[in-house]
Order: structure tokens, then C-alpha cells, then sequence
């Protein structure tokens, strides 16, 4: 099979972890990016097809009349736990009218698969549907559409919800990221009172749960439209209060976080969502107390680069 998938989001740090992982599967990739990011590509510049999104509806259905391809993964978003008024048009674009040419461009071409991904944030309270932030009311509004086009023909589609992400080498001001450094450098970190609970996915497993979702996809037992969870699992799930103790038996000393510091943030997540299935043939593989050997190490190198 000549199998081609269009890839959004691929400068982002999921993103080019998948394009690596699809290219190790004799994949062809073709990235739709934004114009002047190039760069930010690294070696993936050299070793996929490329279209420059001009934000035009046409230019989107002849790339994908040009191209022709199997699937997408639609990756790319603006995110912003609050927003300002200002944002509210990035939002908007990158969130729904982006994903909304891709699907026009998906019906009007031999495009069979769509991987969208979402976010936990839109089960405020665990709840069926409340979002946290403008952000994942985008993403709601975004599946609605996802779903019209889904119902309207022969395409075939999924949600990734996914909860925190991390990883070596993630330049996202991520919290695990932010307890490394700080580990490292025992420089003095304020928090919120820390009784939050966490659900904390390594960027293997995230990668390897959207290669689950394209397996299943190309399936014959394949729903026409599911969403999952991308989840350690909620018995693995812990409160920053215990994963700062954690980093500190991997390194054998106190860190100097000082808890109640920092008041919670407005709609703070204090439980994850639970009602959710993951994605069929997938189970995440990295421990948290591998993860947090490996951030420690990352940040050791960085503070002495």
C-alpha cells in the first residue's frame, strides 16, 4: 500500500515525534505548515513533502487533490489556558477554521481517515462535557464539525484526548519540565498547594497511541467516528505534592518548592477525566519514575551545555 498521511502541528513537539515514528514505518508524510517555519522542521525539512498553508479554503482542497492522501493527523492548535480578547482570532483559526479546510479538503478528495486530537480540558468536574478554558471549547466546537463531515461521507475518524504530555527535549514550559530544571538547579520553585492530581504521558506513549489510532483506522472493524483517552491510567494518576516527592527520592535530596505559595488557578483541574476508553491495542509503556529519571538527566545536560 502506498500510504501517504498529511501531518498539521509537525514544528510542535508531538508532531515531530510522530512525522519520526510514521517515517520509521515507511510512511510518506506531507506537512502543511506555516509559512516561514520551515526552519523549525530540523532534519524532518529534507525527508517529507511540504504545502505552505495560506489560509484559504482552495488552496487546502487542491492540496489534498494534489496529493491525494490516505489520512490525516491534525495536530496543529493554539493553546492558552486563559485567554485575552486579543487571541481570540488565533483561536479561532488555528482551533476550528484550519481543521474545518482539512475536513472540506478530506470530502472532496480520496481521503478515507482523520486522527484529531483533543484534550481532557474539555471534562471540567469530569464531567460529559464543560470546558476549562476558551481553548477547549474550541476543541469541542471543532469535534462537532469533525462529526458532520464524518456522518456526511465515507470518512472515517477518531479523537486522541490527551491529559499532560512530556518529555526530553520539550521546550513547552510543561510542569514536569519546570521540577527538573528545578531539581537540577535547586533554585526556589512557588507553587499552589500541590493537591491537584496529574496524569502524566510520556511523548513515546502519546506517539505510539496515535500509530494505535492509524492501525485501527485502516482496520475493517473500525468505528466510523470514536474518541479515547490518552492515559496512564487513573490509578496512576498523583498529586503534585507527590510527584515533587518523587523527583526527590531520584535524586536524593529535598527540592526547595514551597507549596501554598501560589493560589490555584481559575477552573483548576483537580481531577483528570475518567470516563473514557483508550485506544484499542495501545497501553502506555514509560513508567513516571523512568520519565522522571530521564527529564533529570535531560536538565543536567542543558544546565551544562
Amino acid at each position: 500500500m502506498n500510504e501517504k498521511w498529511l501531518v498539521t502541528g509537525a514544528t510542535g513537539f508531538i508532531g515531530s515525534h510522530l512525522v519520526k515514528a510514521l517515517l520509521s514505518k515507511d510512511v510518506k508524510v506531507h506537512l502543511l505548515i506555516l509559512p516561514n517555519t520551515e526552519e523549525l522542521l530540523g532534519e524532518l525539512e529534507s525527508k517529507c513533502d511540504i504545502s505552505v498553508y495560506d489560509g484559504k479554503t482552495e488552496s487546502v482542497v487542491e492540496i489534498f487533490n494534489r496529493i491525494n492522501p490516505v489520512g490525516v493527523f491534525h495536530l496543529a492548535s493554539k493553546f492558552l489556558a486563559s485567554h485575552e480578547s486579543k487571541d481570540i482570532n488565533d483561536l479561532i483559526t488555528s482551533n476550528i477554521l484550519l481543521g474545518t479546510q482539512l475536513l472540506e479538503g478530506a470530502f472532496k478528495s480520496t481521503t478515507r481517515y482523520f486522527v484529531n486530537t483533543g484534550t481532557n480540558w474539555q471534562h471540567y468536574n469530569d464531567e460529559k462535557y464543560n470546558p476549562v478554558c476558551l481553548y477547549a471549547a474550541t476543541k469541542k466546537s471543532f469535534e462537532d464539525i469533525l462529526m458532520f463531515y464524518t456522518e456526511t461521507s465515507t470518512l472515517k475518524s477518531t479523537t486522541l484526548k490527551l491529559f499532560d504530555t512530556y518529555g526530553a527535549g520539550d521546550t513547552r514550559r510543561k510542569l514536569i519540565s519546570t521540577l527538573a530544571e528545578t531539581a537540577v538547579t535547586r533554585k526556589p520553585l512557588l507553587m499552589s498547594p500541590g493537591e491537584q492530581l496529574l496524569d502524566l504521558v510520556h511523548i513515546k506513549d502519546v506517539v505510539s497511541a496515535f500509530m494505535a489510532a492509524r492501525i485501527y483506522l485502516l482496520s475493517d472493524n473500525s468505528k466510523k467516528y470514536s474518541e479515547y483517552g490518552v492515559s496512564m491510567g487513573i490509578s496512576n494518576r498523583i498529586s503534585l505534592c507527590e510527584l515533587v516527592k518523587r523527583f526527590e527520592t531520584a535524586i536524593g535530596y529535598k527540592m526547595p518548592v514551597e507549596f501554598g505559595k501560589r493560589a490555584y488557578r481559575f477552573r483548576e483541574v483537580m481531577l483528570p477525566w475518567t470516563k473514557f476508553e483508550t485506544p484499542p491495542g495501545w497501553t502506555p509503556g514509560v513508567t513516571l519514575n523512568e520519565g522522571i529519571l530521564e527529564m533529570i538527566e535531560n536538565a543536567r545536560k542543558s544546565k551544562y551545555k
